[in-house]
């Protein structure tokens, strides 16, 4: 019997497929003499016409070579996991009521088909099948194999990748998030977190009386290839913070840098219940510890806020304060309804000669100007720190992109210890 040749399916109008042909030749015209037997064939059905069946219902009998005296298969579209309830929020699902299902029954000292039903109202090819995650899971070889990447990498689109690449299966971020998580299945405390943490880099922890006695205040982590990261391009380094990444409500601080590629790298996380300028001191005092030597960066790129200027002036004298264009622009243009006054500051930002920031505006925003900004003109205005070093990041955007991609697996509802994992 010839494995190779084409499936004889038929689409009609309405998206069914009737698989009666190919069930007929890989079920129905084999006699199964135990269950090993049956699983087998049915495996390699599956395979060629790309479908799923799951047992419906079935009655076990204590025998090692018949284990069931009737299966009843349902396909796996047609089965609906989620119970109706009111309570229950709207989620999509892969189930679209198909009907297609057969009964296996135990006749004697063999298994017989005793119903059938092979038409399916979906597609049944390798795109549709996506949808249903048994045929996106891995075998237990490929997750030991995989296991050393899911520990140490932090691109998912990397590991969607090696497993493309090496299996041929199409496998997705949650995929990624879940395996991740049954490799950290053991961890569950705080400790055992913290301990797997120091593990794979160093980790800082700071706790305070407030709000309650001794409680967890700020953490920073960073693994040992972020450090050597680090080492490889110490020249610039970006800072920000992001909010709504778990329940406990702590801020999350990223340090990124920009390799030789152009693409921002993080090298140091920090989590911190607030954002006073104590708490930057704290982040950049770790860094500095954490990385041995950070008197090789030249410039730190941020937002306006005053905590993390007050503290790398603190922490890193020596370094060059660069400030968001983008975040400037929108500070100056609270301050006028004028679109003209608007575009002017906003060219302001991006001038490369200091007699174009030096000229007469209107007395409001002139005024603005001297009192908030033109004291520390050289850290938003071009054409003052021309000798400063930045790689193009004229913005912030590369650390907002990268809290971006982190917001993608965290959510507000997981507890400061699930979000380590």
């Amino acid at each position: 019997m010839s494995t190779n040749r084409p499936l004889q399916v038929v689409n009609s109008s309405d998206r069914s497929t009737d698989l009666s042909g190919i069930f007929a030749e890989y079920i129905l015209g084999k006699r199964f003499f135990s269950w090993d037997e049956f699983e087998k064939s049915l495996a390699e059905f599956q395979k060629l016409s790309y479908t799923h069946y799951v047992h419906n219902c079935s009655k076990t009998i204590p025998d090692a070579r018949f284990k069931y005296a009737y299966v009843g298969f349902k396909c796996t579209f047609g089965v609906n996991r989620t119970r109706p309830g009111l309570k229950l929020k709207n989620k999509s699902s892969k189930c679209c009521n198909c009907s297609s299902s057969f009964r296996v029954v135990l006749h004697y000292s063999e298994y017989i088909i005793a119903s059938h039903n092979m038409v399916h109202n979906h597609p049944c090819s390798r795109v549709y099948m996506q949808n249903d995650p048994w045929y996106r899971r891995l075998t237990v070889e490929e997750k030991e194999n995989i296991e050393p990447l899911l520990q140490q990498s932090h691109s998912s689109d990397e590991i969607i990748m090696h497993v493309k690449e090496k299996y041929n299966k199409d496998i997705t971020r949650i995929d990624v998030k879940n395996m991740k998580a049954a490799v950290n299945k053991g961890i569950s405390s705080r400790r055992d977190i913290f301990e797997f943490l120091k593990s794979r880099g160093k980790l800082m922890e700071y706790y305070s009386d407030e709000p309650i006695r001794n409680s967890l205040t700020r953490i920073c982590f960073a693994t040992y290839e972020q450090m050597e990261l680090y080492k490889q391009f110490p020249e610039v380094v970006g800072i920000d913070s992001t909010y709504n990444t778990n329940k406990g409500k702590y801020s999350l601080f990223q340090l990124l840098v920009t390799d030789n590629f152009g693409r921002g790298r993080p090298v140091l996380f920090a989590w911190t219940r607030k954002e006073f300028k104590r708490d930057v001191v704290w982040i950049l005092d770790c860094f500095r510890q954490i990385m041995e030597d950070t008197s090789k960066t030249e410039s730190f790129i941020m937002d306006c806020a005053q905590a993390e200027i007050a503290a790398v002036k603190l922490t890193h004298r020596q370094a060059h304060i660069v400030l968001c264009s983008f975040h400037v622009c929108r500070a100056f243009c609270r301050k006028t309804r004028n679109p003209i006054v608007k575009n002017y500051l906003c060219r302001l930002v991006q001038c490369k000669r200091r007699s174009e920031v030096i000229s007469r505006l209107d007395a409001n925003v002139s005024q603005y100007l001297q009192r908030r900004w033109m004291h520390r003109r050289e850290l938003w205005a071009a054409c003052f720190r021309d000798n400063v070093l930045t790689f193009g990041n004229d913005t912030n955007n590369r650390v907002e992109s990268s809290h971006k991609q982190m917001k993608r697996f965290l959510q507000r509802s997981d507890s400061l210890h699930k979000i380590f994992q």
